[in-house]
């Protein structure tokens, strides 16, 4: 298979007032070579912060009509992933070129003609094609985020119940459900009256919609679910009565993603918070998600430093040594682990990670300046 790199999408700048002025990237667009759709298609990639400087993989999420929601979803990404209420994520939004084709399905899908009946095409370029090469190009984690609004929602469900296995979850806006005779909603009822191992997570919306057809689809579809979902099938509708069909998808998607990884924010301020309660959250998380769950390295250090300045040094020594644990290779953990053991007086440890910290990155001054210390005998 063939594909290109283009040039960097640069998606917002700064104007050029002086010499330190720079621009800032967003992402970068690349260009795959598809011959399940005959044709070149576009995709734009944005890496969440610090992809650069590490070795973390990452929980991808592909977005439809990419042109249009890219920029807001790698917004909700970065916000979520930052407050710690997520994990980091990298978002892949697909161009299109022939939107009512590769969005909609009929009961036979080689019976499309003209502009209708491509999904199952458009799912198999997603998933022999696209999703290889994205995984190939980016240390991705094995865990896949599908969404789209309006008819790429009703793609998404259409993915959800022809192909489930392909992705771990789908959050479709909107989605227009009343296509195709409703065939989607006819197919999930099949699927829970057989009770299907439907697995995986699904967050589906409405609006104040002027497609009074969209409304009725979609409630009939989350009363079924209500009334049977498969049990493996965690799922949740929300009406969005304060927003229209065309700004559905940007509340959506965000409550969507926050939905998903609900439980994900470790909140040190709770009763019977401790380094122990934090261990055990990630890994029950890991167990849900089927990845390597854990804190931003950053809000560990917060909590940990709060600890040292409230007294409580035992409590930061271990949540810096669960950071220490769960990221083995980061310089900055074993420096602040370091740190904590030094301002409870136990030298040894202090001097141990402070050199594992210098080993990790030579240029740390201030761990050889800690060393230093030290190793003279000096608080």
């Amino acid at each position: 298979m063939k594909y290109a790199l283009l040039i960097c999408l640069c998606l917002a700048s700064v104007p050029s007032a002086g010499a330190g002025d720079s621009e800032i990237l967003l992402g970068e667009r690349i260009v795959i070579h598809s011959d399940v759709l005959g044709e070149d298609r576009g995709v734009m990639v944005h890496l969440p912060d610090g992809y650069e400087d590490g070795t973390d993989r990452y929980p991808v999420v592909y977005v439809l009509d990419g042109r249009t929601h890219f920029l807001h979803v790698s917004g909700a990404a970065d916000f979520l992933a930052g407050a710690n209420t997520a994990p980091a994520m990298i978002v892949v939004g697909i161009l299109n070129t022939h939107r009512t084709l590769d969005m909609t399905g009929l009961p036979d899908p080689e019976g499309g003609e003209g502009d209708l009946g491509g999904a199952e095409r458009f799912t198999a370029f997603i998933g022999d094609e696209l999703m290889p090469q994205i995984d190939k190009r980016y240390r991705t984690e094995d865990f896949n985020v599908l969404m789209g609004h309006s008819l790429a929602g009703y793609f998404t469900v259409h993915t959800l119940l022809n192909h489930p296995d392909l992705f771990d979850a789908h959050i479709a806006a909107s989605p227009s459900l009343y296509r195709n005779d409703g065939m989607l909603v006819e197919k999930m009822l099949a699927a829970c009256d057989r009770r299907d191992p439907l697995d995986g997570f699904l967050y589906f919306t409405h609006a104040r919609d002027y497609n009074v057809d969209i409304v009725r689809s979609v409630n009939r579809f989350a009363g079924l679910l209500a009334a049977q979902a498969p049990p493996e099938l965690e799922w949740k509708f929300a009406c969005l009565p304060g927003d229209i069909h065309p700004t559905t998808s940007y509340r959506a998607f965000y409550d969507g993603l926050e939905w998903l990884f609900a439980g994900w924010l470790f909140d040190a301020t709770a009763p019977g918070a401790d380094p122990d309660r934090m261990r055990s959250q990630y890994a029950a998380l890991a167990a849900k998600y089927g990845f390597a769950a854990r804190p931003s390295e950053a809000w560990v250090n917060l909590i940990g430093y709060e600890m040292l300045r409230a007294g409580r040094t035992e409590e930061a020594i271990g949540y810096f040594e669960y950071c220490a644990d769960s990221r083995p290779g980061s310089a900055n953990a074993y420096d602040s682990l370091g740190e904590a053991y030094m301002t409870a007086g136990e030298t040894g440890p202090a001097i141990r990670n402070y050199e594992k910290s210098l080993e990790l990155d030579p240029d740390n001054r201030n761990a050889a300046q800690m060393l230093k210390k030290l190793r003279g005998g000096k608080r």
